[in-house]
């Protein structure tokens, strides 16, 4: 597994060996917000699909795949 960042685009692509050939590689968009008034309040949060990703669960899903197992536990 291979994770890729462009500073140029905020781009973090994810490759993983074990991902069957017709499956895309995940492509995640760094997305930056506001949590307060004040300039310094901010905050960033991964995008893909135009919804938040939950970071901890992409990376245990590519290591069942990129290890043999299902993405989801049975």
């Amino acid at each position: 597994m291979t994770v890729h960042y462009d500073s140029r685009k905020l781009l973090i692509t994810v490759k993983n060996a074990g991902r069957l050939e017709h499956e895309k590689d995940v492509i995640l968009h760094i997305a930056g917000y506001r949590t307060g008034p004040e300039r310094s309040d901010r905050a960033i949060r991964l995008i893909r699909n135009e919804q938040p990703v939950n970071i901890d669960l992409l990376i245990v899903g590519e290591l069942r795949v990129l290890t043999g197992m299902s993405r989801q536990r049975k």
